[in-house]
């Protein structure tokens, strides 16, 4: 964070402690009037009366407010509004209930709201009488041990407020969610099952199983004889009991907007039930050789504990893995870790399969004369472009895989398709 964004995070934090709004302070100037014109110079005692109505209604807000605050970081303060929740679990984008109970008493008259400032995050407060339940959805995957809320408290005339920060010691480990990459049969590959093959089948598994045709799903798999009878796109599939035993070497490259990335990562660890079979790496964390809990802390860390990625870290977790193709798993929007990566597997030489991993594209905003409409969601499809432009010459393979579809498709489908 630069030097003015710290002057102005902390400009912020002390403003917060101001208690009069801007209809308090309007309110508060009509009363000085009042008092000092009406009353003092004036002699009108109507007006006088006034004023001193207005300055009770005044103080006694400003009075609410300052014993709701108090009353609010108390019960913020260590376990007193916690039931049973000092180790939360998490999926980024789902909505749960935090464990944080509070109780505001009637005679108070204040209006009590809060925001999650670590992790981010987005805040619903179920009101049952006087007891307010918090219920928050994750931006950002992380494994967090310092929750920070940023409460304001105010009078229900909206004359005063106070805004105030208040940390609380618990456990919030928070995963990234595989969206629709669960279910895509192009995945599937990631399972594991028995060490061993069928000494007289393929490695990777005969074509016994069968199921509903599903987005990267082969062609030639296509039982065409099934959907000529019955209208239903059925399609072969190695059983998964016969999964292949090649060591498994992944990479996770963290970024801006890296949280599909980080959901393909978990779903391989997830998947990949034989210790020692796999190795992966996170950009600026520690290598797990087989390790699942070793490997999701480090994706989870990556979140909550961001650095920049480091070349030659990336050079050292490539040449020192088994021979063989590795698979590097980045954003789709392009950044600094951009520059990095690229120099680090020119300098590597291992074949590597990179998977751009993104939420959906988008096209940009549609601006016209009279408004100018924001992008929907996803990646904007010129920046994937520029990944596929920069990764292309220097990995073996370039797929894109969307989060949210569960479809796979390659660099050379998506450059047609840009063009």
């Amino acid at each position: 964070m630069s030097r003015s964004s710290r002057f102005i995070a902390l400009a912020r934090r002390l403003w917060g402690w101001f208690p009069l709004t801007a209809s308090g302070l309007i309110w508060g100037a009509g009363v000085a009037w009042a008092l000092g014109v009406g009353w003092f110079d004036r002699k009108d005692y109507i007006l006088g009366v006034v004023g001193a109505v207005g300055a009770v209604v005044l103080v006694l807000a400003l009075f609410t407010v300052v014993l709701g605050a108090v009353w609010m970081g108390w019960r913020l303060k260590g376990d007193n509004s916690l039931v049973g929740h000092h180790h939360v679990s998490m999926v980024v984008g789902r909505a749960k209930e935090t464990g944080l109970v509070v109780v505001v008493p009637w005679f108070l008259l204040v209006e009590v709201d809060w925001r999650l400032v670590r992790p981010e995050a987005e805040v619903r407060v179920a009101r049952s009488g006087g007891q307010w339940t918090e219920w928050a959805r994750p931006k950002k995957r992380g494994h967090y041990h310092d929750i920070v809320r940023e409460v304001t408290v105010a009078d229900v005339f909206g004359l005063c407020s106070i805004r105030f920060r208040r940390d609380q010691r618990v456990s919030w480990k928070i995963e990234p969610d595989p969206g629709a990459l669960e279910k895509s049969p192009t995945f599937r590959q990631l399972a594991s099952g028995e060490a061993l093959s069928h000494p007289e089948g393929s490695p990777h598994g005969d074509l016994y199983d069968m199921r509903h045709y599903g987005p990267g799903d082969p062609v030639k798999h296509i039982l065409w004889n099934v959907y000529a009878k019955h209208r239903e796109v059925i399609v072969r599939t190695p059983e998964r009991a016969m999964a292949p035993v090649d060591r498994l070497q992944a990479l996770l490259v963290t970024g801006d907007d890296d949280e599909p990335a980080a959901a393909m990562a978990w779903l391989a660890t997830e998947n990949s039930h034989q210790d020692g079979m796999w190795r992966l790496g996170v950009t600026g964390q520690t290598t797990s050789e087989g390790d699942k809990h070793q490997a999701r802390d480090a994706i989870l860390r990556s979140g909550s504990e961001p650095k920049p990625v480091d070349r030659q870290q990336v050079v050292s977790f490539l040449d020192g893995g088994p021979a063989g193709t590795s698979m590097v798993m980045v954003p789709g929007r392009p950044g600094p870790w951009l520059d990095e990566l690229v120099p680090a597997l020119q300098a590597s030489g291992r074949p590597v399969v990179v998977w751009i991993c993104i939420d959906g594209l988008r096209h940009g905003a549609q601006a016209s004369w009279w408004k100018n409409e924001g992008p929907s969601g996803g990646v904007d499809r010129s920046d994937v472009a520029q990944v596929i432009a920069a990764l292309r010459g220097v990995a073996v393979d370039v797929q894109v895989v969307d989060r949210d579809t569960g479809a796979v498709t390659s660099a050379d489908v998506m450059a047609r398709g840009s063009g």
